[in-house]
C-alpha cells in the first residue's frame, strides 16, 4: 500500500486572496495568517493588493513607516520560503495603486511587483476561491 501524502507533498488547489484594507487594517494580518494556513495545507496562494494595502508590501513598512512592520515582515518570510508559482505563494500589486501613491518598483519588498489588472484577471480565472478581504 502506497504512503499517504502529506499536505506539503501535494497541491492542494489555489487560493485567491483580494487586499483593500488601510495600512492597520487588522485585515490585513488577517489576509497573511490565511494564506500561511493555507500553505501551510497544502493550497499554493495567489495575492493581489490594491488601494491602501499596497503599503504594506513597501521597504518602507519594514522600519515601521506605515506602523506594520510586523505584516511587512511576514509577508517577506512568506515570499522567501514559497516566493514565485512553483513555491506556491505569489503576490501582485496594483501598479495604478502604487503610481498614485508615488511609489514605484524600487520601494516594492523583494518577490513583490506591481502588475497590471491581468494579473488580478489571472487569480480570478486561475484560483479555486477568491476571498476579497475588504472593510
Amino acid at each position: 500500500m502506497a504512503a499517504e501524502s502529506t499536505s506539503s507533498q501535494v497541491k492542494r488547489g489555489r487560493l485567491g486572496l483580494i487586499l483593500y484594507t488601510p495600512p492597520s487594517s487588522a485585515l490585513l494580518q488577517f489576509g497573511v495568517e490565511l494564506a500561511k494556513a493555507a500553505l501551510a495545507r497544502g493550497y499554493s496562494v495567489h495575492m493581489f493588493a490594491l488601494g491602501d494595502s499596497v503599503y504594506a508590501t513597501t521597504k518602507s513598512a519594514l522600519k515601521g513607516k506605515y506602523g506594520l512592520p510586523n505584516v511587512t515582515i511576514e509577508l517577506c518570510d512568506l515570499l522567501a520560503q514559497h516566493g514565485g508559482i512553483e513555491g506556491g505563494f505569489r503576490i501582485d500589486l496594483c501598479s495604478t495603486c502604487y503610481i498614485v501613491r508615488g511609489l514605484s518598483q524600487d520601494d516594492a519588498i523583494p518577490g513583490a511587483a506591481p502588475s497590471g489588472t491581468h494579473r488580478m484577471v489571472e487569480l480570478l480565472q486561475t484560483c479555486d476561491r477568491t476571498i476579497a478581504l475588504v472593510p
